[in-house]
């Protein structure tokens, strides 16, 4: 079927509808935990951002966070916060296939992107909180900005195209994107310097020409790496989870045994084993299904491969599934250059998962990144693909009712959020100011928030802070405390 060219029209309107979603969601949840302390940090601003990076936390998107966003009103936070997510999703799609949006199956693609964030992303902590956002949405938003070039130039090189890529006016403010771009992530900027040093060798190797913006964005963005990676902020972080005994130097890496590296390695693994990832290894068995097999034999094999795939799928081992997703990749590449480009984005994905070797436990929403690696792949696969009005409709339809089920969710706890507020507010009349409420901090939605939340311990981190936010003397929440009204 041909594909239908759509009007800009019809993707404004869609970008409108994101938008749209985004706001009423970041509403419905209010600023919680570090989004409190940044908010009162954010008066001293360049001040607390100083501070941040000499004690904390050095990316780009807390600097930011902590200096000035923090600042703003909840509505104008909700409102920006909203249209950076909706240009995220559609800067997703335009870096992941260098060109815009501009057919009827593009639309259903950024619809899919939708659906596969809502339902395998850390969507609550990395799209509506505060201090996710800004660390994570927003930092990896600056970095797609800065490589942008990058990718137009190298699928300018692979399509025998020729265009200007910067104009030399642009320069200056490409060099500071590329610095901030740098100080976006540790984990997605050390992959981003390997990718270049790549990219590098491959252009002397074939002596493709390299204009002098492409240098300075390479330099640029180590600088802003090791402004992040050397930061007081983050050896101060360090420090702490050494403690812990979860982070090690780079030394104490090198000076391990090699059974613990081993070991160290094959935990990696298994923690890069999520939801999507299984979900990737599924629909390659499938497609290995559907190219391999004629059709008189291929429900009996698709019967035999989801056998197989649910006894993979129901694996904790993460070695063992890394080496069947090696083996199924490797036995689709030579059917077409498609594979071969979801071959290197696996790697990408499994070079991520390793490079958290240092401090070797991640929370969710830093792991957004590995995530839209393999989004990226679910979206080429999804373009190569035959044209199909029933798989459209069905992405659709099921994006829609999952979208409603999350809003729904956090439309209870905003619910709750105020009666919460009132109930504090009826306990201050009558001098309560030691105030114990249930605890509204929890969904049935798993990806609701990945955030320090408040606890049954009063001095607990973070309840001091909610405390504050309400004027309390202290604050806890109780799994059974029913009484709010």
């Amino acid at each position: 079927m041909k594909i239908q060219y759509l009007d800009s029209k019809i993707h404004y309107f869609l970008f409108a509808l994101i938008f749209l979603y985004l706001f009423i969601l970041n509403i419905f949840l209010p600023p919680q935990a570090d989004d409190i302390q940044a908010a009162i940090s954010s008066k001293d601003g360049i001040h607390a951002a100083i501070k941040s990076y000499m004690s904390w936390n050095a990316r780009i998107g807390e600097l930011l966070f902590v200096g000035f966003v923090a600042g703003f009103s909840d509505l104008v936070f909700d409102f920006t916060n909203a249209i950076i997510g909706s240009i995220f999703i559609y800067m997703f799609f335009i870096f992941t296939f260098a060109r815009l949006p501009n057919n009827k199956k593009d639309l259903y693609c950024i619809v899919l992107i939708c659906f596969l964030i809502l339902y395998f992303a850390p969507f609550g902590a990395d799209f509506l909180w505060g201090a996710g956002s800004l660390n994570y949405m927003w930092g990896i938003l600056i970095m797609m900005i800065a490589l942008y070039p990058y990718r137009i130039f190298w699928n300018n090189i692979f399509t025998n195209k020729q265009m200007q890529i910067i104009k030399p006016s642009l320069i200056p403010l490409f060099i500071i994107i590329s610095i901030c771009a740098g100080m976006a992530s540790e984990q997605l900027g050390i992959i981003t310097i390997l990718v270049h040093i790549g990219f590098l060798i491959y252009a002397t190797k074939n002596k493709i020409k390299l204009n002098i913006w492409y240098y300075l964005g390479v330099i640029c963005f180590i600088i802003g790496y090791l402004c992040l990676y050397f930061s007081p902020g983050n050896a101060a972080r360090a420090s702490m989870s050494i403690l812990e005994g979860q982070f090690l130097k780079i030394d104490e890496l090198i000076a391990l045994p090699l059974k613990d590296k081993i070991n160290r390695t094959l935990l990696l693994l298994d923690y890069s084993i999520t939801n999507i990832f299984k979900a990737f290894i599924l629909l390659l068995l499938l497609i290995i299904a559907k190219i391999k097999y004629p059709n008189n034999a291929r429900i009996l094999y698709i019967s035999f491969i989801l056998l197989i795939a649910s006894l993979i799928i129901l694996s904790r081992n993460g070695a063992t599934l890394h080496i069947a997703t090696m083996i199924l990749l490797c036995s689709l590449t030579k059917q077409n250059k498609i594979y071969k480009i979801i071959c290197i984005l696996y790697i990408i994905y499994l070079l991520l998962c390793l490079s958290g070797i240092q401090i070797l436990i991640l929370p969710p929403r830093a792991r957004f990144g590995e995530i839209l690696i393999l989004i990226s792949a679910f979206c080429i696969l999804y373009q190569f693909m035959k044209y199909s009005k029933l798989l459209n409709i069905a992405i659709s339809i099921i994006c829609i009712a999952y979208g409603a089920f999350v809003a729904s969710e956090y439309y209870k706890f905003y619910n709750k959020w105020n009666e919460m507020l009132a109930y504090i507010e009826s306990q201050k009349k009558i001098g309560n100011y030691d105030v114990v409420v249930e605890n509204i901090f929890i969904s049935k939605y798993p990806n609701f928030i990945d955030s320090l939340l408040p606890t049954d311990v009063t001095l607990e981190s973070p309840n001091p802070l909610y405390a504050h936010k309400f004027g309390l003397k202290s604050f806890r929440v109780d799994d059974y405390y029913k009484d709010i009204k």
